[in-house]
């Protein structure tokens, strides 16, 4: 486990993650990874998170709201590109817990990179990776304004 800091824009107030337009969601979930890197374009470069944000695509196969959502408290979805699924979260106002299954993906074992809140910090976000199932659960503590993002790549 990594962990990171830096400035960090709020959500709070901000009412796009939780309007009911799909494109405006897709905008909210790019958005959301965005501000995890503003800056000067070394600060993309020299960022340990750049990995994940190469890899985040522009055209998505399928896209599945997970439990927990709720319009204007909690965003979390996941979306799928060829294989690679990716998890985006965003919170309201209040800290929240969730537990959701990861059985969206196909069979198989999936390498889990999450980036997400720091548990000890109110400004930073920390990179943790494990190998996952479709019978293992994510289970998040989201600060005010947080959130999370995980990209699942089968394994081979």
């Amino acid at each position: 486990m990594e962990a990171f800091s830096g400035p960090r824009k709020s959500w709070a107030g901000n009412s796009i993650p939780f309007r009911r337009d799909p494109v405006q969601d897709a905008h909210a979930f790019e958005n959301y990874l965005t501000r995890l890197w503003l800056g000067h374009p070394t600060n993309y470069l020299s960022n340990p998170a750049l990995d994940v944000m190469k890899a985040i695509p522009s055209v998505w196969d399928e896209t599945v709201v997970l439990p927990g959502s709720e319009i204007g408290k909690c965003a979390a979805f996941a979306r799928r590109s060829g294989k690679t699924w990716f998890i985006g979260v965003i919170n309201g106002g209040d800290a929240t817990a969730l537990d959701f299954p990861l059985d969206f993906p196909a069979r198989g074992n999936y390498q889990m990179t999450q980036l997400g809140d720091a548990p000890d910090r109110t400004d930073g976000w920390q990179r943790d990776e494990k190998v996952v199932t479709r019978k293992d659960h994510v289970k998040l503590s989201l600060r005010p304004s947080g959130g999370c993002v995980i990209e699942l790549n089968p394994q081979k």
